[in-house]
């Protein structure tokens, strides 16, 4: 199960059902279209985009932010303080939805896009560590 924690130390699950993609369709957010062909470039711009994922992250979390009663723009601004682990929790909860769904190979594009953004932000990281060494 996919989750993470926003800035005021509370834990939410992500989960992506049929329900909730259709709600969030008629927001005009597809979390499940990361899926075309245009996976790599897709995805990565979409989960890079701090707003959509903030309303993608809203629409699958919806039923226990109205239980919390926060207002979207509270649950958004805890969700941007943590913006990477939101997305790995997001891209995670779309791999499960598409394994249940018997669609393998929209999983295994989703698994390898994780694992390429794992990989590109631990050597940006690298980068960032090594500037500030020189710089020092």
């Amino acid at each position: 199960m996919a989750k993470f924690e926003d800035k005021q130390g509370r834990e939410w699950v992500v989960e992506v059902t049929y329900d909730k993609v259709k709600a969030a369709r008629n927001h005009g957010i597809d979390v499940i279209k990361v899926s075309d062909a245009s996976l790599d470039q897709h995805a990565l711009v979409l989960m890079d985009d701090p707003i959509w994922l903030s309303d993608a992250l809203f629409a699958m979390c919806e039923p226990t932010i109205n239980e919390l009663k926060l207002d979207r723009n509270r649950f958004c601004s805890a969700v941007l303080a943590v913006r990477k682990q939101a997305r790995r929790a997001l891209m995670e909860a779309v791999a499960d939805f598409f394994q249940q769904c018997e669609m393998e190979a929209e999983c295994e594009l989703v698994c390898k896009t994780l694992a390429a953004t794992s990989e590109i932000e631990a050597t940006n990281l690298k980068r960032v560590q090594a500037m500030n060494v020189n710089a020092g």
